[in-house]
């Protein structure tokens, strides 16, 4: 089974989870990425960004990311795509719900996401992130509705990483 696997960057413990998942199929993993390494992570000390343990990775043409997109979920309509995280990369949602039109398999794992008045990898200034906690219930109920419209009676896999996660999605 080919999977497509659509993370915001590489990371050392995903891509140690992805070389035993494409393991346990016998099948290349593509692996898309926005960007290989994290600025903010990087500062944070996060290391082995070099890792990607024989994984096909792909990082986005920022200026083309559209296309290049629209021609991964076309070229492997039967794989499963797994998007970590609706928002971690903005067009992703898009491509999410472009995937759902066009009937692919997809799962979307996710964590809770945050209630509190802080970014999650930079400092943003306390208005920005209030505004973005008062926010994101409204976003959620907005993606699960759009989620809804564009699945086609196929609605996808949601992996949540955390009972507040899970919560989270049951009053989306």
């Amino acid at each position: 089974m080919k999977i497509v696997v659509w993370a915001p960057e590489v990371t050392p413990h995903l891509t140690d989870t992805l070389v035993e998942l494409q393991k346990m199929t016998n099948e290349p993993l593509l692996y898309m990425t926005w960007e290989v390494t994290h600025k903010v992570r990087m500062e944070q000390g996060w290391s082995d960004y070099e890792k990607t343990g024989g994984l096909n990775v792909i990082e986005f043409n920022h200026k083309k990311w559209w296309r290049q997109g629209v021609d991964i979920i076309n070229l492997h309509k039967n794989a499963i795509h797994i998007f970590i995280g609706f928002w971690t990369v903005r067009c992703y949602f898009i491509f999410i719900l472009f995937g759902l039109y066009k009937k692919n398999k997809i799962a979307i794992l996710n964590e809770p996401f945050s209630t509190g008045y802080f970014g999650y990898s930079g400092d943003d200034s306390i208005i920005i992130n209030w505004i973005k906690v008062k926010l994101r219930p409204l976003l959620y109920h907005l993606a699960a509705f759009l989620i809804d419209i564009f699945s086609n009676n196929n609605p996808p896999c949601f992996l949540s990483i955390s009972l507040l996660a899970r919560e989270q999605f049951l009053r989306s």
